[in-house]
This record gives structure tokens, sequence and C-alpha cells, in this order.
């Protein structure tokens, strides 16, 4: 017998926004206490629970940033994290950053530029040929969004061509420091400038409580789920929830357990905005099928390969009350804004603290 968490959060306050961010006392707080660590440390990290507002802090210290004549470098790893640092930066500062990503090209220095900042995607920054466009020297300061994944080879290949000049200063901003393979952050950032995990959060009126819920499904068996990276093995949890390779004519067994996770989710949801999180694309789609057969429920997955088009709309829709689930694997668990989130259903169980505080974090 084994469990999967619902849980069901209110709406939480915004700031409010009027041509730029009104920073929270916190918030505040954080970007002063970075710029002070940077005169001690040329490399810091910000770690703050999700739904505190981090692209927003390091918005602020984009805007404040003043350091000789460089330009401010920020890292994201996926086109969501990209976009979403653009357009927040933009506002805040007034100038849209320029993208380097993909076929999107940033101009270089004194080419027309407006803003001090470019937004990069790593994976893009990590071909030699692409971060050799720029003179390192043209930067100054290096912001890493989700800096968890920084020891990683490719962030490391990135974050060193840039930060060649003696005066370079690096923030790293995550909600979730620890990371699976154990690989520290230390090495990258020599200090924690501030921090902020979400029972403080909580505690303090910044996020809304989280009232869990248990589903308990009889027929489910870990037994056979390996672990790897510290958290369980995605083939070997998909086989146990009747998703594995091979077992597509298993049909009966797969609606029992689509069922057995989707009867209960919509019980709970009763009619409020929900994430669902399913553990691979098999899952994803076969389990928003059946939540769509509930009366007066409308579900729609978001996959890696969905069109941005569609994408767009159905983030839309979920956002103005049109759709009432998003179902994903992924796609959700960094950088992804649902303040209209009610209740997060996780139908994917792990052993990974880090990944079920992201999780959880979008209804928060």
């Amino acid at each position: 017998m084994s469990q999967l968490g619902l849980f069901d959060p209110a709406h939480a306050e915004t700031p409010s926004v009027s041509g730029a961010f009104r920073l929270r006392p916190y918030q505040q707080e954080a970007v002063d206490a970075i710029f002070d660590e940077w005169t001690r440390s040329p490399s810091t990290l910000l770690v703050m629970a999700t739904g505190l507002g981090k692209t927003v802090i390091f918005s602020e210290v984009v805007r404040r940033w003043e350091q000789g004549s460089g330009r401010v470098l920020i890292l994201a790893h996926r086109k969501e994290l990209v976009d979403q640092a653009r357009d927040k930066t933009g506002l805040h500062t007034g100038s849209l950053p320029n993208v380097e990503m993909g076929d999107r090209r940033a101009n270089r220095h004194g080419l027309m530029v407006k803003s001090n900042a470019v937004i990069g995607s790593v994976q893009t920054l990590a071909r030699k040929a692409r971060r050799e466009r720029f003179d390192p020297a043209e930067f100054d300061c290096i912001v890493v969004d989700e800096a968890h994944h920084a020891p990683s080879k490719s962030y490391q290949k990135v974050i060193e061509y840039f930060s060649q000049g003696s005066d370079t200063k690096v923030l790293g901003v995550t909600a979730t420091p620890n990371r699976h393979d154990k690989r520290g952050l230390g090495a990258t950032f020599g200090t924690v400038a501030y921090q902020m995990d979400i029972q403080q959060g909580i505690s303090e009126g910044w996020l809304v409580d989280i009232e869990q819920r248990y589903v308990v499904i009889e027929s489910l068996d870990f037994t056979k789920v390996r672990t790897k990276a510290g958290d369980f093995n995605e083939q070997d949890l998909a086989a146990a929830m009747g998703m594995g390779a091979g077992e597509l004519h298993l049909l009966q067994q797969q609606e029992k357990m689509l069922h057995a996770i989707a009867d209960p989710t919509v019980k709970e949801a009763d009619g409020r905005p929900t994430l669902v999180f399913a553990v691979n694309k098999h899952h994803a789609r076969r389990l928003t099928d059946v939540l769509n057969r509930h009366d007066g429920v409308t579900a729609q997955c978001i996959l890696a390969e969905t069109r941005d088009d569609d994408r767009k709309r159905a983030v839309r829709d979920f956002q103005q009350g049109r759709l009432q689930m998003l179902v994903g694997v992924g796609v959700f668990t960094e950088g992804f804004d649902a303040p209209a989130c009610s209740v997060i259903a996780m139908a994917r169980p792990t052993k990974s603290l880090a990944l079920y505080c992201q999780c959880i974090g979008r209804g928060t």
C-alpha cells in the first residue's frame, strides 16, 4: 500500500505592479544582502522557497547593477524560464533584455543595446561558437536561475567563460539547494547571502498554508521499484503504476490505476484550478484522458514537445478559469507561475524532497 499526496492551498496575495515591482520587505532585505555579500565574496547564493519571488529579486539586482560598465548575464536552462526572466526583468527595469537562445541572438555591447541584461539559454551558450560571440569582459555580473543545476558541465563551461574578469560577480538563485547526486554548490557559490524556506514563508504570511490529503491505492506496490540518484527509477515507477513499456495491452489494469488517482483528485479539487504531476508522458496523456471523462472537468496535457501556441493557450485558459486542470511531467516543476492554482495533485510519487517542494510550491 502506498500513498499519493494531494495539496489544497488557498490563494496568495501578489505584490502590486505599476511599471515596476514593489518589493516586499524580505525581498528588499535579500537584495541588500546580496550586494553586501559581494563586498566579501565574488559569488553568492540566494535560497528562497517557490512563490517568494526570486525572479523579482534578481530583476532588482539587474536594475541596481552599476559596477563598472559591464552587463548582466542571466542564465536559465528552459525556454519558459528564459522568457519569464526576460518579461519580468524588462517590466521592472523598463528595458527588455536581449535573448541568446536557439535562433534568437542578443546584440553585442554597443550595438543598439538598450538593456544592460542578456538572458541566455545554457544549452545555447554551452556551444563554443555561441558563447564566443561575446567578449567575456562585456559582462561583470552573472545571475544563475535554478542554480541547483550549476554543478553540471554545461553550466560550468558557461560560467567559467563569462567570469574570466577578476571583478565578475556571480549570483545563484534556487529554491532547492540540495541535489540528488549530492554534488554541492560550494564550488560555484562561495556563500549564502539570504535564505527563506517554505515554513518561514508560511509563518510570516507570504505563502499560503498547505492542507494535505492522502489518496490510498491498495494495489500500488513499490517493492520492485529501484532507487536512482536519490529518487524512484522512472521506468520502474511507471511499471508499478501500470504504465511500463510493453504493458499497453493491460488496459484494464491501467484503467483501474488511473481511476484510483483521477477519481479522488476530481473529488478533492471540487472544481478548483489544479496542477497534476504525472510519472511520464504516457502516464500524463492517459491520466488527462481519464480526468476529462468526469462530469464538469476540463483537463489538458502539457509536455515538453507541446507547441508553444498550444501551451500558451492552455496556460491562459487555466489562469482565466476556462480550463480546470493542467497535467504534466516536468514542465511545471521550475519557473511556472500559477497564482490561480488552488490544488496540487502529486500523481508522481517521489523520494526527493527537492522535487516534492518544487511541485507543491506551484500552489503556495
